[in-house]
């Protein structure tokens, strides 16, 4: 059994509480505020949008990352503005979700913005890239 199988998130996720998530996003840990996230995106909780975009300014980059998949897990449109600035992001990872969640989103609309990370120095956002642009729509 895995860590995140044991966390509260895991028990509130299986639970379908989506309120505990959204509350979980305010936790003192960001291993929580993180895998909080990710339960919210993995249930595709589109009643959490509001919580998810206020935890965009999370300072932990794993926080970040997590949130910006989960807006795309929502297909968030509100939140594309924030995840379009979130493709300079310093962290690789964060960069790597909004990609992914801008293709999410609208892949026809983030064609055009996430093609110059196909130079990213990351490997992994590049081959994101790649694959999103790929992808039929």
């Amino acid at each position: 059994m895995g860590l995140f199988s044991r966390s509260p998130a895991n028990r509130l996720a299986a639970a379908g509480d989506v309120d505990g998530l959204i509350a979980l996003l305010g936790s003192a840990k960001s291993k929580e505020r993180a895998n909080a996230a990710n339960a919210l995106g993995g249930l595709e909780a589109t009643e959490a949008e509001d919580a998810l975009l206020a935890a965009l300014d999370d300072p932990d980059d794993n926080v970040r990352g997590q949130v910006v998949f989960a807006l795309g897990q929502v297909r968030s449109t509100a939140a594309w503005d924030r995840v379009e600035l979130l493709l300079a992001d310093h962290d690789w990872s964060v960069r790597l979700f909004a990609v992914n969640a801008l293709s999410f989103i609208d892949r026809v609309r983030a064609a055009s913005l996430i093609a110059p990370l196909a130079d990213d120095p990351e490997a992994l956002v590049r081959e994101q890239v790649e694959l999103c642009l790929a992808a039929p729509e």
